[in-house]
């Protein structure tokens, strides 16, 4: 179980890493006297732009297959 918790952390923090990187992500801190605040953004017309941008280089993706297409229609 420790080990799955892990796995989920190590791909969570991959998932922020590649986010903050590709701009999806926006992090900015702010310190006034004694409190301080941390403001998280996210950009969500950059994460859908990526996804389009994604699914047009991926051939196939999101659309069925010609095989399963004709093997429904048998």
């Amino acid at each position: 179980m420790f080990r799955l918790l892990i796995v989920l952390l190590v791909i969570a923090a991959c998932i922020a890493g590649l986010g903050y990187y590709r701009g999806w992500f926006h992090v900015e801190s702010d310190k006034s006297g004694d409190n301080s605040r941390i403001t998280i953004t996210t950009d969500n017309e950059k994460i859908k732009k990526d996804k389009e941008s994604l699914m047009e280089h991926m051939p196939g993706s999101g659309q069925p297959s010609k095989e399963t297409v004709s093997k429904g229609k048998d």
